[in-house]
Formats: structure tokens, C-alpha cells, sequence
């Protein structure tokens, strides 16, 4: 089974559980949308 790395918010620099935190990411056309493949 594959260990998976923490996630580090970019407000705080805390890192935390993928499964407690919000993936936000911009798509090509500029739009900021909740990834939720995260």
C-alpha cells in the first residue's frame, strides 16, 4: 500500500491529512474551481 504525503495549506504552512483538507486549483482558462479528485 502507497503512503500518502501530507498537504501543506498555503495560508499557514500546516501540513495535514489529504482527507481533511480542500484541494483548490485553477483551470486553464483561469477559473478557480474545488478539485474534486483532491
Amino acid at each position: 500500500m502507497k503512503r500518502q504525503r501530507p498537504r501543506t495549506c498555503v495560508g499557514c504552512r500546516e501540513e495535514s491529512p489529504r482527507r481533511e483538507m480542500v484541494r483548490i486549483a485553477r483551470k486553464p482558462d483561469g477559473d478557480v474551481v474545488i478539485d474534486p479528485s483532491g
